[in-house]
């Protein structure tokens, strides 16, 4: 039941981030980078209690996906204020 509860939040969290993201939203950048990063640190718990490769798989994922929303965020305020 928690699995369930917590893959349901993390993907309905997600959604609403990348929704943003795509909109080029500025606040959604940091405020993705944040969750990303707080979903890594309970898998990392997580992985702790009860090691598995998917949680390993799953903060792969989300911190490359950190590094890219990263990326573009620089990218983007950049063209916002330009030097």
């Amino acid at each position: 039941m928690f699995a369930g509860v917590y893959l349901l939040s993390h993907g309905v969290i997600k959604v609403f981030l990348v929704e943003s993201l795509l909109r080029r939203r500025l606040w959604a950048y940091p405020t993705g980078i944040v969750f990303f990063a707080l979903f890594i640190v309970y898998q990392m718990y997580g992985y702790y209690l009860h090691p598995s490769i998917e949680m390993l798989v799953l903060s792969i994922l989300d911190l490359i996906v950190i590094v890219l929303t990263w990326l573009e965020y620089r990218q983007l305020k950049r063209a916002h204020h330009p030097a």
